[in-house]
């Protein structure tokens, strides 16, 4: 199971990185017309990851400590990312998608929340 789960994870990691990437680019090409689509797909992607990573965190034998610091490092990406698509949807006075972009985010956050609790009461 703890290996199906880190392959779901690794596949989702690689998906996110591609999304990251590629919403990098249309920042790089100023594709407007993709600022929106992007800001939202780097959301679920980081979404993805944070629920993916509570749940093989659950399932596996780790530690609080290395818990926290793969969440900080998938959290710092996608945060950094999504920032530099605000700055540019700001710049060009297109609307940023907040409920599309916090709804998915809020919940891997709660997510994450819930398994440190749970992986302290261990």
């Amino acid at each position: 199971m703890k290996e199906f789960l880190l392959t779901i994870h690794i596949w989702g990691a690689v998906a996110t990185g591609v999304l990251v990437a590629a919403s990098m680019t249309v920042l790089f090409l100023k594709k407007k017309s993709l600022y929106r689509r992007s800001a939202i797909a780097i959301a679920f992607g980081g979404a993805f990851q944070l629920l993916s990573g509570s749940v093989f965190a659950l399932a596996s034998s780790g530690t609080v400590f290395s818990f926290c610091v793969r969440i900080g490092l998938y959290s710092a990406v996608i945060i950094g990312a999504e920032t530099l698509m605000v700055i540019a949807m700001h710049k060009n006075e297109i609307q940023y998608p907040r409920k599309l972009v916090f709804a998915p985010t809020g919940a891997g956050v709660f997510a994450s929340f819930i398994t440190f609790i749970m992986l302290m009461l261990r």
